[in-house]
């Protein structure tokens, strides 16, 4: 007990709930910031790439206008 005024070693069960929530909102955060950084190529970029295919298939006369328009509106574009 010298020079511990009665506290102990550590801080018990605080310290060790401080201590996990500390590294869950470090993880969290980092997980974010990631995701920022590096977005994901999900259904947008999909969908652009796919009305970009439709339209080079209507560029070089392989569907008519109609076709376009039905297939666009399928992709819902």
């Amino acid at each position: 007990m010298m020079g511990s005024f009665g506290w102990g070693m550590g801080l018990g069960w605080f310290g060790m709930l401080s201590g996990l929530v500390f590294w869950v909102l470090l993880l969290v955060g980092a997980v974010i910031l990631v995701t920022r950084l590096f977005p994901s190529s999900g259904t947008t970029a999909t969908g652009n790439v796919a009305l970009e295919a439709l339209r080079l298939r209507y560029a070089r006369g392989e569907i008519d206008q109609a076709e376009f328009e039905t297939a666009r509106r399928a992709l819902g574009l």
